[in-house]
């Protein structure tokens, strides 16, 4: 379970990239089993579950559990060119298992079939190509990742690509006493 973060607890992920992980079960780069997950100005990218192609997995990016305190919520993240299975048997899996929280806002989602019940256009949302199709890792970001001014490689936005100034600078905050970013109580920097 979660080739890259398994979480039970609170996790909150600022400023960081997820890629390249794998699971053998659920959530190939974040499984969240009970807890709860912000995502915050991050990106997760060609991650898989199902790893060994069992058929025993699924949201290659991030999976949430149906435990009624699992919760996950993205603001101005990356979820792309994750996938589930093995070989022949893989298909596109951005985000799988419950539902991310409403309110999760500027997010880009290359799959529009996996976006973990994010809508196009609403929040700021954006998946695929924006009308309903599957939009290619490539269309969104330069491979492979490279070090973009600092020590860790990194997903650079292609020219064009959907991701660009589709951020919102009230989510570039701390989090809230709420656990939210962009709400405005005491414990968020201006």
């Amino acid at each position: 379970h979660g080739g890259a973060i398994y979480n039970a607890g609170t996790l909150a992920l600022i400023n960081s990239t997820i890629a390249r992980s794998r699971a053998h079960s659920s959530g190939g780069g974040i499984h969240n089993a009970t807890g709860t997950v912000t995502v915050i100005n991050s990106t997760i990218a060609e991650s898989r579950a199902d790893a060994n192609g069992l058929g025993n997995g699924d949201g290659g990016g991030i999976w949430t559990g149906s435990d009624p305190a699992a919760k996950t919520s993205l603001y101005n993240t990356l979820v792309v060119g994750n996938d589930a299975g093995f070989i022949n048997f893989q298909h596109d899996s951005d985000i799988a298992g419950k539902n991310l929280e409403s309110g999760s806002a500027n997010n880009l989602i290359s799959d529009p079939m996996s976006a973990g019940g994010l809508a196009e256009g609403v929040d700021g949302n954006l998946l695929g190509d924006g009308s309903g199709n599957l939009l290619g890792i490539f269309s969104f970001v330069d491979y492979p990742p490279t070090p973009n001014g600092g020590y860790t490689p990194t997903y650079r936005p292609q020219p064009g690509s959907r991701a660009i100034d589709a951020g919102n600078n009230l989510f570039a905050t701390t989090l809230g006493d709420d656990g939210i970013p962009g709400t405005g109580d005491a414990n968020e920097s201006a």
